[in-house]
Protein backbone atom coordinates (compact mmCIF):
# COMPACT_ATOMS: atom_id res chain seq x y z
CA UNK A 1 0.00 0.00 0.00
CA UNK A 2 2.96 2.54 0.26
CA UNK A 3 3.19 1.67 -3.33
CA UNK A 4 2.26 5.45 -5.60
CA UNK A 5 3.34 4.82 -8.94
CA UNK A 6 6.24 4.82 -11.51
CA UNK A 7 7.71 8.23 -12.97
CA UNK A 8 10.48 8.86 -15.24
CA UNK A 9 13.54 11.01 -13.41
CA UNK A 10 16.69 12.32 -15.33
CA UNK A 11 19.49 10.46 -13.21
CA UNK A 12 22.66 11.77 -14.75
CA UNK A 13 22.71 11.16 -18.32
CA UNK A 14 18.73 10.01 -18.86
CA UNK A 15 15.62 9.47 -18.48
CA UNK A 16 15.08 6.50 -15.83
CA UNK A 17 12.02 5.21 -14.51
CA UNK A 18 11.73 5.30 -10.45
CA UNK A 19 9.11 3.78 -8.22
CA UNK A 20 7.14 6.28 -6.02
CA UNK A 21 6.45 5.28 -1.95
CA UNK A 22 4.62 6.96 0.54
CA UNK A 23 6.80 7.19 3.56
CA UNK A 24 3.80 7.16 5.91
CA UNK A 25 2.78 3.75 4.51
CA UNK A 26 6.49 2.43 4.70
CA UNK A 27 6.61 -0.30 7.84
CA UNK A 28 9.38 -1.66 9.84
CA UNK A 29 11.23 -4.26 7.74
CA UNK A 30 10.44 -2.71 4.33
CA UNK A 31 13.60 -2.91 1.54
CA UNK A 32 13.23 -0.58 -0.87
CA UNK A 33 15.55 -1.02 -3.80
CA UNK A 34 16.54 1.71 -6.34
CA UNK A 35 15.66 3.93 -8.59
CA UNK A 36 13.28 4.72 -6.51
CA UNK A 37 12.06 7.85 -4.15
CA UNK A 38 10.04 7.71 -0.61
CA UNK A 39 8.10 11.40 -0.39
CA UNK A 40 6.79 12.98 2.35
CA UNK A 41 4.90 15.80 3.09
CA UNK A 42 8.54 17.31 5.02
CA UNK A 43 11.62 15.51 2.39
CA UNK A 44 12.08 13.80 -0.29
CA UNK A 45 14.35 10.43 -0.33
CA UNK A 46 16.06 9.37 -3.90
CA UNK A 47 17.26 6.41 -3.66
CA UNK A 48 19.64 5.77 -6.85
CA UNK A 49 20.21 2.92 -9.10
CA UNK A 50 22.32 0.32 -7.32
CA UNK A 51 21.24 1.37 -3.78
CA UNK A 52 18.79 0.40 -1.42
CA UNK A 53 17.01 1.63 1.83
CA UNK A 54 15.97 -0.40 4.27
CA UNK A 55 13.57 0.86 7.77
CA UNK A 56 14.74 -1.13 11.08
CA UNK A 57 12.38 -1.52 13.89
CA UNK A 58 12.65 2.11 15.17
CA UNK A 59 11.78 3.48 11.49
CA UNK A 60 14.98 4.88 11.13
CA UNK A 61 16.05 4.56 7.25
CA UNK A 62 19.27 2.75 6.21
CA UNK A 63 20.66 3.57 2.81
CA UNK A 64 23.51 1.54 1.37
CA UNK A 65 24.81 -0.20 -1.79
CA UNK A 66 22.74 -3.28 -2.88
CA UNK A 67 24.52 -6.48 -3.58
Amino acid sequence: EAFVEKRKVFHKTDWIEFSVWEMANLKAGNEIVGPSIIRDPMTTVVIPPKYKMTIDKYMVLHYQKAQ
